[in-house]
């Protein structure tokens, strides 16, 4: 992203999925054009809402053991918030994480979702 506010990037992750296709090359562009924290956690958020985590930096798969927490915790909050069972039930394995940040983050993604009036584990 060439834009050099962070608030201008921010807004521009939050408003590609409305814009760009799950499969589109554009996301991964994106990911790998800014590696701001912050811009790449909004990214995550975005990609799961439009369900487009894939096209991401080597798919879900590798964003989940990424070696940056703040990814993974990023994984974490954006598959509880995109609320579809098959999405949380990928959190569940993060509790085993190495890392104490990782398991509160899914332990805590996993009371909020549970705490839904459709969550995880409800009939």
């Amino acid at each position: 992203m060439r834009e050099r506010g962070v608030n201008v990037r921010v807004t521009m992750a939050q408003s590609i999925g409305s814009v760009v296709a799950d499969t589109d090359s554009l996301w991964r562009s994106r990911w790998l054009s800014d590696t701001t924290p912050l811009v790449r956690r909004i990214l995550i958020m975005t990609a799961w809402q439009a369900r487009a985590v894939g096209a991401l930096d080597g798919g879900e798969a590798s964003l989940d053991t990424n070696p940056d927490v703040r990814i993974r915790i990023a994984m974490i909050d954006g598959a509880a918030a995109a609320g579809v069972d098959q999405h949380v039930r990928r959190i569940v394995p993060r509790l085993a994480d190495a890392d104490g940040r990782v398991r509160a983050a899914a332990l805590m993604a996993l009371a909020w979702y549970g705490s839904c009036s459709t969550g995880y584990g409800r009939p």
